[in-house]
């Protein structure tokens, strides 16, 4: 709400969201499951505001807001604690089946977050932020958070290494480190050594 009245105390605030965003935002609303809300709202969702926030107060686009986002990160932080805290109980009451359904659920939010990146990447541009470095620290939070889930759980989930390693080949293909004019080949190679395990 706070970060809301400032947009708008600046100007216009837009009236709907793109396609892609307002579906990765809306996606967890969708769903009966809990666990899926958590897993969306918690583990896929706060990360990315957390991203959002963190380079908005590295770029320091406008003073204020810069000072204002660093106590919204703080509040986001603990959404992603809730999330990590009261999943695992879920997990343990779940069938295989159900476990496997939840995991898969989560990789696509994850690729519908990156396709959010790119229908977003002008807009990050013009605030002068580089799409790639959003996504590396986008990155960065959500191992972290499914890193923290797995401890938490106090079993190995196989699940979030596969998935830290989907979101770092994504990476590698659509936001290469040397660059967008980067070969195919490149490409490739790079997203293969992700799924490998080489990048991090």
């Amino acid at each position: 709400r706070t970060l809301r009245d400032y947009i708008t105390f600046l100007g216009d605030v837009p009236r709907a969201l793109p396609e892609a965003t307002t579906r990765v935002l809306t996606a967890p609303l969708g769903v009966r499951s809990l666990a899926k809300k958590i897993v969306g709202m918690h583990l896929v969702i706060e990360p990315m505001a957390l991203t959002i926030f963190h380079m908005l107060r590295e770029a320091r686009v406008e003073p204020v807001l810069a000072d204002l986002v660093g106590y919204l990160e703080r509040d986001e932080a603990r959404h992603v604690a809730f999330g990590v805290l009261h999943l695992p109980s879920l997990l343990s009451a779940m069938s295989p089946v159900e476990t496997a359904d939840l995991w898969l659920w989560e990789f696509r939010e994850v690729s519908a977050q990156l396709r959010m990146v790119r229908e977003l990447e002008p807009h990050l541009r013009a605030l002068g932020l580089d799409p790639r470095r959003v996504v590396d620290v986008g990155r960065e939070k959500q191992v972290r958070a499914n890193r923290m889930l797995a401890e938490e759980a106090g079993v190995p989930i196989p699940a979030v290494e596969a998935l830290i390693r989907f979101f770092e080949a994504r990476a590698e293909w659509e936001w290469p480190p040397e660059g967008e004019g980067v070969s195919s080949y490149r490409r490739v190679r790079g997203a293969l050594r992700a799924l490998a395990g080489a990048v991090r």
